[in-house]
Parts: C-alpha cells; structure tokens; sequence
C-alpha cells in the first residue's frame, strides 16, 4: 500500500509530463516495463526463496514472514514504459478534444434532440467513489469516448458564452467565463483519468511481485474507461441560479471565480434511484450559504447577498459555507454584533474567505499573556482597514496565496508569529509599553515591523536628537505607534525645519512628545503655506507663535486659518494683538465656538470689540455667561441660545463696521459714509 505522499508525488509526475513538450518518445505496447531505479536509492536486499516450513511452524512466524515479503514489495515506479504510453495518448486526446471543441456546431452537437442524454459529470465533491479508468491508446475511438465528447460540447466556451449573453452579460466578460469553464472541464477529466490510470498500475505492479523480488508483469496494456451518463447540463445550473435571483452578470462572476458551479448537480431531483448522492447540489449549497448564512444570520437584503456571493464563490461549496458560519459565531462571539459584520460589506467576503482556524490563533496571540488584549476588543480590530495587511499575512482569504504548498504557507506563517513575538517582547522590554493592547489596536502593523532595523532607531532619535527622556517613551508611542514605521531621515527634515523657524531646541523635544503626529507632518505640503499664511496677515514672531500652537502646522490654510482670520478682523480692533497674544483662536471651531458666542454678546447687547478674543473664548460655557455675558440664570438662557443658533433659528445681527479694518483703496472714508445716512433737511419750497 503506498502512503498519500507517494501517490502525490506520483500524481505530479504525471502531470509534469503533461504539461512538458517533448520527452522521451512512448514505447510500444509489447515490450515490458522495466523499473527505473529512484535517484538515491538503495536496492532492497532480495528475501532467500521460502524453504519446506517445518510441521511445527507457528501462526506467528507465518505472520512475520509475510509482513518481510510486504515490505520488499516496492511499488511502482515513478516513470516506465506504460506512463510513456499514457501520458502520449492523453497529450493526443486532448489536443483532439479541444480541437473538436472549437469546430463544434451547437445545434449539431448539442441540439434537441441530444439533450435528453449526456454522460455523467463530476460532482462538486472532492470524494469521488467511482473513478473512470482511463481508455487505451488505440487507433479507433471506442463509442464511451464520443458519448464523453457529446456531454463536454455543451461546456463549449461559445456555447456558454451565448447563454451569458442571453442573459444580459457582455461579450467580452462571457467569453472569459467560457474560457475558464472550458479549461476546468479539459483539466479535471484530465486529472480523473490520471487518477485512474495511476490506481490500476499500482495495483496490477503489486500482484504480479513475486517472492523473489521480481515483477512478473511482462505486458500493461492501458484499460478502457467506464461509460457513465446523467440527466443534467449546463443549462439546468444556470436555470437554478436565476430560481434565487442571480443576474446574469452575477453568475458570470462567479462562474470566472469558480468553474468547477457549472459542473454541480443542480438539484436532487436530478440524481438516479440507484445510486446515492455524493457531495451537495446547488440548490442545497445555496440554500444554506445564499438564504441562510448571509440573508437570515447576518439579515442582508439580497442585493447585498448576491453581491457578497460574487466576490466569494467558495461560500457555495460545502466546505466554505462551514467556514463562514464558523467565522461569524467566532466573531459574535468576541462582541461583534451580525449587524456590526453585516455593515461591512466590501470586507466582508474576504472575511468569509478565511480560514477559522488560522483567525482563531490570532485571537489567541493577541488575548495570550504577552499581549493581554481584551476579548471586546479584538472583534472590531478585524474590521480595521489598517489591520487587512495583518490579516493577509497570518489568515489568507482562501486563494490569495498562489503557487504555495500547504507546509510552505504554514511554514511563512508560523515565520511572521515568530517575528510577532520578538516585536512584542522589544517593545514591553526595551521600551516599557505596558499596554500592547491600545498600541495595537492603534496601529496593528506594529506587530509586523522589524525590531532591530525599525524601532530601536526610531526610539533612538526620539531620545538622542529630540530630548525626550526614555521614561517618557513609552507614553509617546503609546500615543502615536505610527511614529515607528516613518521614516528617520523625514522626522530629522522636520525637526531641522522647526529650529530653522527660530524655535527653541529646548522646546522642540516637548513639542514633538506632546504632538508626535507632527514628526509624519508634510513640510511643503502642510507647514510651508501655514507658515506663509501666519507671516501673511502679520505674526512677527513665528517661532513662539509655534511653540503656543503647535498643531496649526496641521491645520488648512483655506478652510481653517482664513476664515477664521476674516471673522476675527470683524470682531476685534486690533486683531494682530490679539492672535499673537491667543494662537489658540485658531483652534476652536468657527461655528459652534467663535460665531455663536460672539453673536450671543450681540444678542445681550455687549460691546464685544472691547472683550478680549481670549477671555471670550476660554471658559466653559457656564462662566462665559456668568463672567462674560454677565448672566444671572447660571448659564440657560445661553443654553437655549447655542441650541437655536446651532439649528438656523437666530437670525444673524447686523455688525458694525470697525472702524480700524482695513478698508478698500481709492475707497469713501468712515465719516463720509456716517454723512451719508444722515437725513437731510426737509425744503421749505414747495
């Protein structure tokens, strides 16, 4: 008996010979194969020829004596004459059969009268009990062979390409499904009779081993294939999809995604008496997955189902839709609501996609005692867009990860877990974050920065050039983890750029660990106009206006600074005076700060050019009434005044001009615009 390793192995063989061009050219049928020795092989030592046992032997030598000859039985070879001979009959057949294909006429092949019987196709089940034996490489077709070319013409790529069209869908688009459905069918009965072939050689090379150690397999001749028929086509899969109210562009989709839907049972109606079902039709698959899964476990409309279901088709098999409700019972169960999963539709197929296994251990990492993050919190950190590059690395959406076995993807991913590790204890150990979990949730790529070449230079300059005292680190990056993916070379631009504006070195160290967002600030892009702009409208003293309001670097010339400086050149006589002396003006809200509390000492009738803008703006709504606007209610009739004002119902009061504003060139003067407004006497004339 060969293990599931060596058939594997043999069956990748095989197709590599398929797949190749030339290679050595087939023997004939009459001459016996011969084993060809594997590279690094030992020859086993040939048991001696069994002697007259003894009257006296016992039950338990004759067990022993057969248990030697089984493992002196080698299997069968890798390549002999008979593979040679398979694998140039199958490279013939098929290039017959795709040929055939495309010169097919569809009313010939697959008309009226040839609908009614077609030979069976393979379920979407990967258990297949009954395997066709592949045919021989004869000269003539035998009649199973042209029955089997009848059934795959409706799997024609421009026959499937009408029927898509006929349903609305683009040619172009069509004609692509048709070519992957095509494609699947050539290389699945491929792969069937490969299997097939590879099952019969190794058991007619076991039974013709001998106790001498040598095959008496003299002639392999290659068996025909078994005849099998069904009931069902192309056509009654696309019949059920419309049944669930699939588009036309939906089953394209999912068709280009998935081939191997057209070849599913559509319904179980379809299968014989006789025989039982293997696998899982399509009506079921969509029943469970379409209706059940996404329309009534996370309540979505069937829009937004069909949506989902194209951009993940393996929810239609049988082990993707246990996937996905394992996914979302996992999810629940970390305190992420159904409609919180269903809310997120363009990541929500990939997060079907994935596997629960590989999702649960990242659950573990992050809730184990090096992280301690709370369980709360890890459900809504997988609907993070920052956390989808994390994701990809440790739990891949099925088919993301391409030309990987399965021990190599394990082994990449066990590599990033290691790497995880080694990160965490850096930044617990070195740098003394006792938190992970609000870093983490922070900014998740954190986990997958090297500890060595990214963060201990970055804690470095942060402490070397900046000033900032290594008990005082950890608060920093707790506060803003992105500061250890930037660049260095960028933060030094930054601070080099802030001394050049005369600040002091002293006060750039407590700038940047009160503001580390200012280290990944743009320069051209955000500081430079900032700065223009302040020395524009007359800040003479950037450097110490910076050092009060840092954060104006990162704030919009045009939607933040300007309009707030025309309001306050409307409500102040000297408005120079007063930024230079409050640089905090700049960061309070234009309309549910500036505007309603200074509309509200309009509304009280106080002068408000005579308050200065930071004794207006300071205090807490209860003492801007009490002490400003000199309420005696304890601050409620501002309450309902900011209420009214903040829904439109105040109408907006008429300022004064001041007087001190800059007014326009060659323009009348306040005087003669006050003479202006003036009445005129009434004439005495009539």
């Amino acid at each position: 008996m060969t293990t599931l390793k060596s058939r594997r192995r043999r069956m990748n063989v095989v197709l590599a010979l398929l797949a190749t061009s030339t290679y050595t050219s087939a023997l004939s049928p009459s001459e016996s194969p011969k084993r060809i020795k594997r590279i690094g092989e030992s020859t086993p030592p040939m048991p001696q020829p069994s002697s007259r046992r003894s009257l006296f032997a016992t039950a338990q030598e004759e067990e022993e004596q057969a248990g030697r000859q089984s493992r002196f039985a080698p299997g069968a070879p890798l390549v002999d004459s008979a593979l040679l001979r398979f694998v140039s009959a199958e490279k013939k057949k098929r290039k017959d059969i795709s040929i055939s294909l495309e010169k097919a006429s569809l009313s010939s092949i697959y008309g009226a009268d040839e609908v009614g019987v077609a030979p069976v196709a393979p379920t979407a089940s990967d258990e297949e009990t009954d395997v066709d034996v592949p045919s021989a490489a004869s000269e003539e077709l035998p009649s199973n062979e042209e029955v089997e070319e009848q059934w795959m013409a409706q799997y024609n790529r421009n026959r499937i390409a009408r029927v898509l069209e006929s349903l609305g869908v683009e040619k172009e688009l069509a004609l692509q499904a048709g070519d992957k459905v095509q494609e699947y069918i050539l290389v699945r009965m491929t792969r069937r009779r490969v299997r097939a072939f590879l099952k019969e050689r190794e058991s007619r090379w076991s039974a013709s081993y001998n106790e001498n150690g040598t095959s008496t397999l003299s002639e392999f001749r290659i068996p025909s294939e078994k005849p099998v028929r069904l009931n069902y086509g192309f056509d009654d899969v696309v019949e059920v999809f419309k049944k669930y109210g699939f588009t036309g562009n939906d089953v394209c989709s999912i068709l280009t995604h998935s081939p191997s839907l057209a070849l599913m049972m559509p319904k179980p109606s379809f299968a014989d008496e006789s025989e039982d079902l293997v696998g899982e039709t399509l009506s079921e698959s969509l029943d469970r997955a379409f209706r059940g899964t996404l329309m009534k476990t996370l309540g979505l409309r069937k829009y937004d189902a069909r949506k989902v279901m194209r951009n993940c088709p393996g929810l239609l098999t049988a082990k993707g839709s246990k996937k996905a409700k394992q996914i979302v019972t996992m999810m629940v169960a970390l305190g992420v609501s159904t409609r919180a999963i269903a809310r997120d539709k363009v990541g929500l197929p990939s997060l079907l996609s994935r596997s629960p296994s590989d999702v649960f251990r990242l659950v573990s990492f992050l809730s184990s005692g090096q992280i301690r993050m709370k369980t709360d919190a890890i459900g809504p950190l997988f609907f993070k867009r920052s956390t989808l590059e994390l994701l990809d690395l440790v739990a891949p959406a099925a088919g993301s990860v391409q030309n990987k076995t399965r021990n190599e993807r394990r082994k990449m991913i066990d590599k990033v877990y290691r790497n995880m590790t080694e990160t965490v204890q850096h930044i617990k150990l070195e740098i003394g974050t006792r938190d992970m979990g609000k870093v983490i949730s922070a900014f998740p790529s954190v986990l997958l920065l090297n500890a060595e070449k990214q963060i201990l230079p970055v804690t470095d300059f942060l402490m070397d050039d900046l000033g900032i005292e290594r008990e005082e680190i950890a608060s920093v990056l707790q506060l803003y983890p992105v500061l250890l993916s930037q660049d260095i070379g960028q933060m030094k631009e930054t601070a080099a750029y802030l001394l050049s504006l005369d600040v002091y070195p002293d006060d750039v160290g407590s700038i940047f660990r009160a503001f580390p967002a200012l280290l990944t600030t743009s320069i051209k892009e955000s500081m430079e106009p900032v700065v223009e702009y302040l020395q524009f409208i007359g800040v003479t003293d950037v450097g110490a206006f910076l050092t009060k309001l840092p954060t104006v670097l990162t704030y919009s010339v045009e939607k933040d600074l300007k309009p707030k400086w025309d309001y306050l050149q409307r409500v102040s006589l000297k408005p120079s005076f007063e930024l230079e002396e409050f640089p905090a003006y700049f960061s309070y809200p234009l309309d549910r700060r500036i505007k309603t509390r200074y509309d509200y000492l309009a509304f009280k009738g106080v002068s408000k050019q005579l308050i200065p803008v930071a004794k207006v703006l300071r205090f807490g709504d209860v003492d801007f009434a009490k002490t400003v606007a000199r309420d005696k209610d304890g601050g409620e009739e501002f309450r309902e005044f900011c209420e009214r004002h903040w829904k439109g119902q105040v109408k907006p009061i008429k300022e004064r001009r001041n007087r001190n504003a800059r007014r326009p060139r060659n323009g009348p003067s306040q005087q003669e615009l006050i003479r202006k407004k003036k009445p005129q006497p009434k004439s005495s004339r009539p």
